[in-house]
Parts: structure tokens; sequence; C-alpha cells
């Protein structure tokens, strides 16, 4: 079962950090980030190409000892790994590297409502609380308001997917209560996007 609050407990957290550290809860430059993450939460923080097809790793985060060490797919350009560094943030807020200890955007198959999956269940949440940390509850509900999905996210400089598990949020708390999700929402949905920098150049 998806864990609603504490995700929201959790980004909320984030934010507060971002907003200490830089004086605004907006997402950090990737070398702001990286920086914040090894000295608030002792995290190492790295890059390598791992390639520019569709399918290719986007990012992972593994655990090692009481090491934790997040690699991004330094193919990507700075918002796309921006993008993944945070969910890879959240699987650590999250709780959950646990035994395995390794916790990677993956391919599983199954879609948003198919929760029975251990895996597709983190990958959801990961996704969460990624669209809360990247979106402004105001700033988000005064755009969907005005505008469709498309041109919301468009506006918002953030993928589609990353906006609907945001209004989903929001429609779990009574923002949004007419909010149809309209997408066909993957758990996996970042490791499929594409990487060319026109789908990633969004902040």
């Amino acid at each position: 079962m998806i864990q609603y609050d504490l995700i929201r407990e959790k980004a909320s957290a984030f934010r507060d950090a971002l907003q200490t550290e830089y004086g605004t809860s907006r997402t950090a430059s990737l070398h702001d980030l990286r920086v914040m993450i090894r000295n608030r939460y002792d995290l190492d923080y790295s890059e390598l190409a791992m390639g520019t097809q569709e399918d290719s790793v986007k990012g992972l985060i593994l655990k090692s000892s009481r090491m934790v060490s997040i690699v991004t797919n330094s193919d990507l350009p700075e918002a796309g790994r921006i993008l993944v560094l945070i969910h890879e943030l959240g699987h650590f807020h999250l709780g959950h590297l646990g035994a395995a200890g390794i916790s990677r955007l993956f391919d599983n198959r199954f879609g948003f409502r198919r929760e029975s999956s251990r895996t597709a269940r983190m990958e959801n949440e990961a996704n969460f609380f990624a669209a809360d940390v990247l979106l402004d509850t105001e700033e988000t509900m005064d755009i969907i308001l005005t505008n469709d999905l498309m041109t919301s996210a468009s506006l918002l400089r953030v993928p589609v997917e990353i906006l609907d598990f945001k209004l989903r949020l929001l429609s779990r708390d009574g923002h949004l209560a007419d909010y149809k999700d309209v997408l066909t929402v993957r758990s996996d949905c970042l490791k499929n996007m594409r990487i060319e920098k026109s789908a990633y150049d969004y902040y």
C-alpha cells in the first residue's frame, strides 16, 4: 500500500531543507543538490555514462555497509539528472533500501494500480516524492485549473507523468476532487523516457 502520509512528510522536510540551505524550496542546481545531500544526509553522488537508448539506466541508489551512493546517467541533460536524483532520494527517504540494498528505475511492467508488486509500489512512491518536491502546490493549482494537462506540464517544466503524480496527491488531499487520471501511469515511467534534451530541459 502506498505510504502517502510518509511521502508528504518526507517531501515537505526535503523542501524545508532546500529553503534552509538556499532560501527557496525550489529545486537547486545539480551542484547545489550534490553539496546539500553530501553535507546534510552524508550521501555520495556520482555520474556515469550509461547510454542514450530509451531503455538505458537513468539512475540507481546503492547501499553498501553504511555508505549510500546515488548514481545518475551523465548522458542526461542536467534537468534530467536532477529529476532522477530526486527520484532516487525518494527511495532513500522512504526507507526502500532495506535488505536488498539497491533500487533502480526498474522495468517491472506493472502500472500504477498494480500495488501488489513491491517494486512497483516503491517506484510509485519515489515518483510521488519527486512530484511533491518539484512541484509547488499553489503554483500547480493555479496552472492546472486554467490549462489542460499537457500545457500545464509544459508551463510547470516537468514531464507530464510527474505532473500526473502531483495531481493524484492533490486529489487525495481534496484540492482536485474532480481530477480524472487520464494517463495510464506506469511505475517505471522515468526509465522509459526519451533522453533528448527537449525531453528533460525543464528547469
